[in-house]
């Protein structure tokens, strides 16, 4: 299976009070550090949602509605022949490319996979279909629809994996979360 990864990074990280991008994990940034483990997935090509220097960037189409309007965004921007799409936030520096692995293996006959009630990571079937459910669902967003990822993956047929390993998929969005579960104590 072809798969490609796209960086969840656009968002304001107005709850870190930095960009967490930038923010460093194990001697990386945790956007460097979010590229190797969506390469370790298996991703032949690596986006950023999100203007970000070093990676292809894909601008949002409906700016400032958050990662549902990205992912749509991002879909109907990427051309590459692939079977597959990889969506990982940018505030996920625990999980590891064998983890998030399972989810395009998982995929078979289903549109999207996750683990369990998470809405991300998401792996995506990448087909026409798709492209067509995107423009949809960014037109509603554009027209004041709120959208958000569990929203967009209502709408597909969706396979649920339980999680190797569920601490891996803890986001990282305040000062404190680093704190608590980052730095040794």
């Amino acid at each position: 299976m072809r798969i490609s990864g796209v960086i969840l990074c656009g968002g304001k990280s107005s709850r870190m009070g930095q960009d967490k991008a930038g923010l460093m994990w194990q001697g990386h940034s945790w956007l460097d550090h979010t590229a190797r483990t969506l390469r370790d997935a298996g991703a032949e090509n690596i986006y950023v949602s999100g203007e970000r220097d070093g990676y292809p960037s894909v601008p949002d189409r409906v700016e400032g509605r958050g990662p549902a309007a990205a992912i749509c965004s991002c879909i109907l921007h990427i051309e590459d022949a692939v079977d597959a799409l990889l969506f990982v936030p940018v505030d996920m520096p625990l999980l590891e490319g064998h983890i998030l692995s399972v989810l395009p293996e998982g995929l078979g006959d289903a549109q999207a996979v996750v683990f369990g009630d998470l809405p991300l990571p998401l792996c995506l079937r990448f087909d026409a279909a798709l492209k067509a459910y995107c423009h949809a669902q960014l037109e509603r967003i554009a027209a004041g629809d709120k959208g958000s990822v569990k929203g967009l993956i209502a709408g597909l047929v969706t396979r649920r994996l339980e999680a190797l390993k569920p601490e891996a998929l803890r986001n990282f969005n305040r000062p404190q979360d680093i704190e608590t579960y980052l730095l040794p104590g």
